[in-house]
């Protein structure tokens, strides 16, 4: 049984998260506990999967915080 720690200060940012590598990079972070933003173009919102806990954010969101 792994326990989650995080390695970074503030929320990791990722950008084509609906990419192949960038899918199972949102993964990984969010499994080590890490505040996971995930940025893809708009027409890729529909296409993903959702992680419970990866927040996504269109590209040209102006509304997201981070």
């Amino acid at each position: 049984m792994s326990v989650a720690r995080r390695r970074f200060g503030g929320p990791v940012i990722v950008t084509g998260a609906s990419g192949f590598i960038g899918r199972h990079l949102c993964r990984h972070l969010a499994a080590g506990g890490e505040d996971v933003h995930a940025i893809v173009r708009a027409d890729s919102l529909r296409v993903i999967a959702h992680h419970p806990d990866v927040a996504f954010h269109g590209l040209h969101d102006s509304t997201a915080e981070f």
